[in-house]
């Protein structure tokens, strides 16, 4: 199991979320604008997640993430 901190687990369900809905994944600006954060601060979050093991990004693809499936718990 995959320990995540909040920001990570809430940006994580963002990400699985707009690919349910949209059927593509959010860019880094869009999870900006979703936690009113900045750009900078949204493309941390998505590289912590990929060091996770929990996103693939896609090296020069706009919206190229792509979610691993892996269990997850949020560390207290």
């Amino acid at each position: 199991m995959i320990k995540v901190t909040r920001k990570q687990f809430e940006t994580f369900e963002f990400i699985k979320h707009h690919i349910k809905n949209k059927g593509y994944p959010p860019t880094r600006v869009e999870i900006a604008l979703e936690f009113d954060i900045e750009p900078n601060a949204a493309t941390d979050r998505v590289n912590q997640l990929n060091a996770k093991g929990l996103l693939k990004i896609a090296k020069g693809v706009s919206r190229g993430l792509v979610i691993q499936e892996k269990p997850v718990r949020v560390a207290s």
